[in-house]
C-alpha cells in the first residue's frame, strides 16, 4: 500500500489488515487543524485532522472497496 501526504504537516502510513480492512493512520504535527482528502480509486473523502493528533481511518474490505465505507471513530465524513 502506498500512502503519501501533500503537506509537511501531515504524516501518513497505511496497512492492509488480516480481516481485509485497510487502516490509514494520519498524524498532524502542526498547531492547527489540517483538512485533507483520502483518495482511493479516483474517489476522495474529505476529513480533518485536529492539531497535534493521530487518527486512524478504517476502510471496509472487499472487491471494489468503497471509500464511502470508512469511519473515523464514528465521525461522518463527506465523500466526493
Amino acid at each position: 500500500i502506498i500512502s503519501s501526504s501533500t503537506t509537511d504537516d501531515l504524516l501518513t502510513t497505511a496497512f492492509l489488515n488480516q480481516d481485509g480492512t485497510m487502516a490509514v493512520i494520519v498524524m498532524n504535527c502542526s498547531d492547527t487543524e489540517q483538512p485533507f482528502y483520502l483518495w482511493l480509486e479516483n474517489r476522495a473523502a474529505k476529513a480533518d485532522s485536529p492539531a497535534h493528533s493521530i487518527i486512524t481511518l478504517v476502510l471496509s474490505k472487499g472487491e471494489g472497496r468503497d471509500i464511502s465505507a470508512f469511519s473515523r471513530r464514528g465521525i461522518p465524513v463527506e465523500v466526493n
